[in-house]
């Protein structure tokens, strides 16, 4: 049984639960996009790129200050506090767009306000989790990462991911109103703020602690001003802020929601063993040198999650909208355009890359960063496997399709841990990799073939 169900006829919940309040004719035009879906990703792919650009400085001047041994605790230090937080992530966002964009569609506002409440209080509370749980497992963990030294530091870390924990709401609610301008603008301003004042540290000679500390508290400026854009924009958008919204409006869907939460969640801590546990064990297996090859690998091949997630923040609202209208061949041509026209071309421009990694590399990093080449190849292949298959989670979403999703990413997360170890023992940090991209290119095959299946 999928959770959520078929939406209810609008005229019966309205008569079982009060009439919501309306939108006025004359605040109609809030809700409309602000521009067509290519002006949005436009943007956000825009601001992407100059974050990504941003975040490829700012890992090269913080690997060439520090070194291969002080990159991989780095390294180390991060994917840890990082893992922690992705195993208690409820990825409430998804849920505030899912059901947002659902009750927008019977102009509900009253519950368009709790739902917006519900997910910032829910980030609060994961994020407070998050940082309690680091600083307890702080030590053991450092011993066995083998950056005992370094233990104070990953409470810091935490602190900065746990100030943080609200943007996902918050992007999620620009993201139903279409405020995309919103979302690249505040990005463009926390990536310059960031690669200036991380630079400046690691060029400064403030060492590791210093380049903790200053990105913990950009982090805190990144929540602060997400935080309030989202809030503005949806107090105009409906009609009062959240301060006085009351949860007890979601009465006689708290179940759903909840069933939505759980199952996001469930799969995102099934989905950490996959994007987060390969670097630790190769910090464990290989030495915290081979985990900064590896790191710099992943901050190399990172145009996956920076181009991805654009486009889901674009394509996910819209298909939930198409969804809730029941357009079921208006959301197939969604797809279909998005697969052919910016999915494939993607993949492909992933794919002419690798001739030039080993020279950009040896130029950007150094000759002590050799050692990332393979590893960085492997993962190209694998972000040429995730560009081609973007459109496959908001499928899963909108569909209620969320148990399916579930084991799918379980299977995937137990497969990448069967054969990570041996992957070590035999090829090292080259072999990690390319076990990573194996196993995502099975699972992301065998969900296609599942969606197709439930096509027909």
């Amino acid at each position: 049984m999928e959770v959520g169900g078929p939406r209810r006829d609008a005229r019966c919940r309205r008569a079982l639960q009060g009439r919501p309040r309306r939108i006025p004719d004359h605040d109609k035009e809030r809700w409309l996009p602000r521009s067509g879906a290519r002006g949005q990703l436009g943007r956000l792919w825009s601001a992407e790129g100059f974050a990504l650009a941003a975040g490829l400085v700012q890992s090269l001047v913080v690997a060439r200050a520090l070194g291969p041994d002080l990159f991989g605790v780095y390294a180390l230090v991060f994917t840890f506090a990082s893992l922690v937080f992705v195993v208690l992530d409820p990825r409430s966002g998804e849920a505030v767009v899912r059901y947002m964009t659902e009750f927008r569609a019977v102009d509900d506002l009253d519950r368009c306000r709790a739902v917006t409440r519900g997910g910032m209080l829910l980030d609060a509370a994961w994020g407070a989790g998050g940082l309690l749980l680091v600083a307890i497992l702080a030590v053991p963990s450092s011993a066995v990462l083998h950056v005992r030294d370094y233990a104070v530091l990953m409470p810091v870390v935490a602190l900065g991911m746990a100030a943080t924990a609200p943007v996902a709401t918050s992007r999620a609610i620009l993201g139903v109103f279409e405020r995309f301008d919103v979302v690249s603008n505040l990005q463009f301003l926390v990536a310059t703020i960031r690669v200036a004042s991380v630079c400046a540290v690691a060029l400064g000679g403030f060492g590791l602690p210093g380049i903790v500390w200053t990105l913990a508290t950009v982090s805190a400026i990144e929540c602060a001003v997400f935080v309030a854009a989202s809030l503005r924009v949806s107090r105009q958008n409906l009609g009062g802020g959240i301060r006085g919204a009351s949860l007890s409006a979601l009465r006689g869907r708290r179940r759903a929601i909840l069933g939505f939460v759980g199952y996001a969640g469930l799969t995102s801590l099934a989905a950490s063993a996959f994007k987060q546990l390969d670097t630790l064990l190769v910090g464990v297996l290989v030495g915290p040198s081979a985990a900064g090859y590896y790191r710099l690998a992943k901050t190399l091949t990172s145009p996956a999650a920076s181009v991805g997630i654009p486009l889901q923040a674009v394509l996910y609202p819209r298909l939930a909208r198409a969804q809730s209208e029941g357009d079921a061949s208006g959301g197939a041509v969604i797809v279909r355009r998005v697969f052919w026209r910016v999915e494939l071309p993607l993949a492909g421009a992933a794919l002419l890359s690798i001739p030039f990694i080993a020279p950009v590399i040896r130029l950007l990093a150094g000759s002590d960063f050799v050692g990332a080449v393979g590893p960085t190849i492997a993962l190209v292949v694998g972000v040429a496997v995730a560009f081609a298959t973007l459109h496959q989670r908001p499928l899963f979403l909108v569909r209620y399709k969320l148990r399916a999703l579930l084991l799918f990413t379980v299977a995937m997360s137990l497969g990448s841990l069967a054969v990570f170890v041996p992957a070590a023992d035999l090829m090292g940090v080259d072999g990690v990799a390319w076990a990573r991209t194996a196993v995502l290119a099975l699972g992301v095959g065998a969900m296609a073939v599942y969606l197709r299946s439930r096509e027909s």
